[in-house]
């Protein structure tokens, strides 16, 4: 029996009643210490934590109700807490500081260990100061240890299933490079890996927990319940957790990828990416070495030898010895290893649709199970009778087979594909994929189920379907909060809806949700299920399995969605209908017509334009199309297919584009290309194309958006491009001390979107918010779509030393120049003008003594003031939002021209009608220190005007204005002269008043003189 690691042998012999006795004793005494033992220290049990959730800076004092407290240790999230107060119910503790997201609160010490969350907040966003980073979206990648394992997430897809004689099942996660256990109460716990890190080995000597794993596939358990995983990607070696101390080893590889060794110890050997490990009944140890195209064995005395495979992918060798037979598995997340209590060994050959048999005593190799499609699990039981998953959805025999050792199919479990809830009888049932399979000591089949994220068991007693694990199609915190939910897919695109909600495309959960202004965040597509089936037309986008990439909105509102591994895209209207809108993927066809008869292949990003014109990065054509937002039709607007670089300069449609995964459309027609090493591109509206950034050559490709300042934002690494070319990225810190730095300024934060493309946006006030794809969060930065990068500078260009009277306007705008460290001039820059709140001060368009705006294209701020009534000097300053350093400008208000007029109003007397009186004068006098400004002389009603003051008075002077009065009806005649000028109170008016007459000939009869005599 192998154990590949210390073997320790104790043996005695008992030839005397004394030593009988005393060994009588010894026991007895032994069982009594356990037993009082295990009287005074209960297994804890958390029944309340209050509260549940607190700032991300700690500092929140927290209180565990329960019992079993006493001699217990205080975790969380790994960090030994010391209790403020300890009972045996109550235990009080204060948080630590921590990186927002569920924290796990855990007891241990006195058997099984209990458990609670609590969930940490990051600051508000409309509370940073400008610079600060914060997390809107995201817990990171909590997966629920300590919960109920059918409350938890559980990564189904390339899961490995071993279960322990206690009844415990582990699993491996290759994705979270964990092994998690769910113990036989049901919880889920970690067992192995630190869920971070790909390199190299590190922990061996230590406790697993603790230890770095490279996408452990592969798990076991041998006859002496060691759990033994196959660490796969950058040791390619096995390791070994010692099941009394949990301390992990390496067994085998681990040097270097390669193929050596056979013939020798296993620790000297190399393996390639060793996918699936399987143990037969005396301990021998089969890996499936993916990457050498092999099966070889580790005996009990840790040799290792080659049993199938020749290193080359194929399908030959049936009837004869497995050494010289090839097999294909495909992906290195796929195949099926099983070993008998004999040692046959049985292989799902994926890709070869069959199961495979290896005989232990001849080492021959013949088919066992046929038509089962691309298969991913084959496991054995007791008595040697072999399970399979069968992937081929329409075999009649069922989902599940199993055959007795000679290979007579003996029963079948599940009908077709889908999602069957628990309860339901497993034969007749649609199941999902069936990726791996173990049977438990009461003969019923545990399988991992690849399209809900669950490990499922049916129940051999009683017939039913059942959940050991996961809780799919649904995530944490599905519904609600945003800062209590998880985001499984590491390039999670997103958009603003016209009322300011965002909607995200969540490809790694299979949904799209809205979060609403109230910050409550709902599925509105996708059934959560992993299912690339095609989109039905008109249905309920709730029930339809979708696997969404970028998302865009529609001048009217609909969602348009990218579906699939990047191909087809779906419209969702705003009755929750969801349409296809083009569905034959893989291809290049189309243009000219429908796009719902077009072909695309690996859709990037898509974008409206204001008319409702889609525009398509089809990333695997390398072009970018468009679909007419009138007539449907689907058009190349860039790219020829080809993927070097090349025709700037001229038609777009004639260029090479290199893997366009990003498009945006500016208000002016143009649109942008996010090109695969980041380059970035522009098509003019007369559909020119230039290079508006090179990139380096190599390096992710990026989603693009654009503010109203037509400066380009580029993820991952949310950079700005300005119009001029200028680039810019925020100055994280990179993977620096622990913590990502929420709360504070970006040049102290963590970002982690390696080469993950996610979503990028502005908002309404200047706000950036983008995906951090490793951290699983959509993070947003105050205002760092219009602040300043270190260093810039600012100058005052223009309307410094001015001088205005009070109450009156400047004459010339306040200019402030912002430059970035490298002279260029940058647009977009919000700057800050603030003027003197009391005091000779002087007031912007809003009325305020503090105006806001952006620099335009030449780096230039603009603002007007008019000056109050105090009179002084003052600055005013522009600062760039963020940068520390500010623009002076040097004002002064001057006491205003004082206005005198005389007289104060003008009697005309009695003037015929159709005639013109003798003139009058008014006389303007300025009596203040400055010239007066005169904007305008002018008179209403049956008055003229006539005058010498020009338009400006200079302090100390008077000039007249000559009024007459020329009357065209009878009566009394009024009118009003009106001067406005600078001074504080104008406009000034003068009354003017006058009587008319009429001729003797006009007069008329008696009657008529009388009236007049009247008046």
């Amino acid at each position: 029996m192998v154990s590949f690691g210390p073997r320790f042998s104790v043996r005695y012999s008992v030839t005397t009643q004394t030593q009988r006795s005393i060994l009588c004793c010894s026991a007895l005494f032994v069982f009594c210490l356990l037993t009082i033992c295990a009287t005074a220290t209960a297994q804890p049990r958390i029944t309340s934590i209050n509260p549940s959730q607190g700032s991300i800076a700690g500092g929140t004092a927290v209180t565990l109700t329960g019992t079993g407290f006493t001699g217990t240790e205080l975790t969380v999230e790994g960090i030994l807490i010391t209790p403020t107060s300890l009972t045996d119910t109550q235990l009080v503790f204060v948080a630590p500081a921590h990186d927002n997201g569920i924290a796990s609160v855990k007891l241990s010490g006195n058997g099984p260990n209990a458990y609670a969350e609590f969930l940490y907040l990051p600051p508000p966003l409309k509370i940073l100061p400008a610079g600060y980073i914060t997390t809107v979206m995201g817990v990171g990648q909590f997966r629920g240890n300590g919960r109920p394992a059918t409350n938890a997430m559980i990564d189904a897809g390339s899961a490995s299933l071993a279960i322990g004689s206690d009844g415990a099942l582990y699993i491996s996660e290759p994705s979270q490079n964990t092994v998690r256990r769910i113990r036989p109460d049901g919880v889920i716990e970690a067992y192995a890996g630190r869920g971070l890190g790909t390199c190299c080995n590190l922990g061996d000597g230590g406790p697993a927990l603790a230890a770095y794993l490279s996408h452990p596939r592969g798990i076991d358990l041998d006859p002496n319940g060691n759990l033994f995983l196959a660490d796969s990607l950058a040791t390619s070696s096995i390791r070994r957790v010692d099941a009394h101390t949990g301390i992990i080893t390496t067994v085998a590889g681990g040097l270097s990828p390669g193929f050596s060794g056979d013939g020798g110890p296993a620790s000297q050997a190399q393996l390639n990416d060793p996918l699936l490990l399987a143990f037969d009944g005396a301990g021998n140890l089969f890996v499936l070495d993916w990457g050498n195209v092999r099966i070889r064995r580790i005996d009990t005395h840790g040799i290792i030898t080659t049993i199938a495979g020749t290193g080359v992918v194929g399908d030959a060798g049936d009837g004869g010895p497995a050494a010289s037979a090839t097999f294909n598995i495909g992906v290195d997340d796929g195949g099926g290893l099983a070993a008998d209590r004999s040692g046959n060994v049985y292989l799902a050959d994926s890709h070869n649709g069959r199961v495979r048999r290896i005989d232990a005593l001849t080492g021959i190799i013949t088919p066992f199970a046929n038509g089962v499609g691309d298969v991913d699990a084959v496991a054995t039981d007791v008595t040697g009778n072999v399970y399979v998953g069968s992937n081929y959805y329409s075999d009649t025999r069922g989902r599940v087979l199993k055959f007795s050792p000679s290979g007579t199919l003996l029963q079948g479990w599940g009908s077709g594909l889908g999602f069957s809830p628990d309860g339901s009888p497993a034969a007749s049932s649609p199941f999902g994929n069936v990726q791996r399979i173990r049977i438990d000591a009461s003969g019923n089949i545990v399988f991992a189920e690849y399209d809900s994220s669950r490990i499922r068991r049916i129940n051999i007693t009683t017939g039913l379907l059942e959940t050991v694990a996961g809780m799919g199609p649904n995530i944490i915190g599905k519904n609600g909060s945003p800062l209590a939910t998880v985001l499984n897919d590491p390039g999670t695109d997103f958009r603003f809806l016209a009322d300011g909600e965002i909607v995200t495309a969540e490809g790694g959960s299979n949904i799209v949700r809205r979060v609403d202004l109230n910050g409550i965040a709902t599925p509105i597509a996708g059934d959560g299920l992993i299912n690339f089936t095609s989109t039905p037309p008109s249905s309920p986008a709730l029930q339809v399995a979708i696997y969404p990439g970028s998302v865009a909105v529609a001048p009217d509102g609909d969602i348009y969605i990218v579906n699939g591994s990047g191909a087809d895209i779906l419209r969702l209207d705003r009755r929750g209908t969801l349409r296809a809108v083009t569905s034959n993927s893989g291809g290049f066809s189309g243009d000219g017509g429908p796009a719902s008869a077009a072909a695309l292949a690996n859709t990037g990003q898509i974008a409206f334009d204001e008319a409702g014109n889609l525009f398509i990065a089809d990333t695997g054509n390398n072009r970018i199309r468009r679909i007419d937002g009138r007539t449907g039709i689907i058009t190349t607007v860039a790219g020829n297919g080809s993927t070097p670089d090349c025709g700037d300069g001229g038609p777009a449609v004639n260029a090479c584009l290199n893997t366009p995964y990003g498009v945006a459309v500016d208000t002016d027609g143009s649109f942008y290309i996010g090109e695969g090493d980041q380059t970035v591109r522009r098509v003019d509206p007369s559909g020119m194309i230039s290079t508006l950034h090179k990139g380096n050559g190599s390096g992710p490709g990026n989603f693009l958006a654009i503010n109203p300042a037509h400066n380009i934002f580029v993820s991952p690494f949310a950079c700005r491009l300005e119009p001029s070319g200028h680039w810019y990225c925020p100055p994280f810190r990179g993977f620096g001390p622990p913590g990502i730095g929420d709360g504070g300024p970006v040049s102290q934060a963590n970002q982690g979107a390696g080469d993950l493309i996610g979503g990028i946006a502005t908002d309404s006030e200047g706000n950036l918010i983008f995906t951090d794809g490793i951290m699983r969060r959509i993070r947003a930065i105050r205002f760092g779509a219009v602040i300043s990068e270190s260093g810039s500078t600012v100058n005052a260009t223009g309307g410094s030393f001015q001088n205005a009277p009070e109450a009156g306007a400047f004459s010339n705008a306040l200019q402030a120049t912002v430059n970035s460290p490298d002279g260029n001039l940058e647009n977009g820059i919000r700057v800050d003008f603030t003027a003197p709140t009391t005091g000779p001060s002087c007031a912007f368009p809003n009325g305020k003594t503090n105006y806001s705006v952006l620099t335009d294209l030449n780096g230039v701020a603009s603002a007007r003031c008019a000056a109050n009534k105090a009179v002084g000097s003052y600055s005013v300053f522009a600062t760039p939002l963020a940068l520390g350093s500010a623009a002076t400008f040097s004002l002064t208000n001057l006491a205003a021209p004082v206005v005198n007029l005389s007289p104060a109003f003008l009697l005309f007397g009695n003037q015929a009608v159709g005639t013109t009186s003798a003139s009058k004068s008014i006389v303007l006098t300025n009596s203040g220190a400055v010239a007066l400004a005169i904007t305008s002389i002018s008179v209403s009603g049956s008055f003229n005007e006539n005058n010498n003051c020009g338009t400006s008075l200079s302090a100390g002077s008077s000039c007249s204005i000559n009024v007459t009065f020329a009357p065209t009806t009878s009566g009394w005649q009024r009118g009003t002269l009106s001067i406005t000028d600078n001074s504080g109170d104008s406009p000034h008016k003068v009354s003017l008043l006058g009587t008319t007459i009429l001729s003797r000939d006009e007069a008329g009869t008696l009657q008529d003189r009388e009236r007049l005599g009247q008046k």
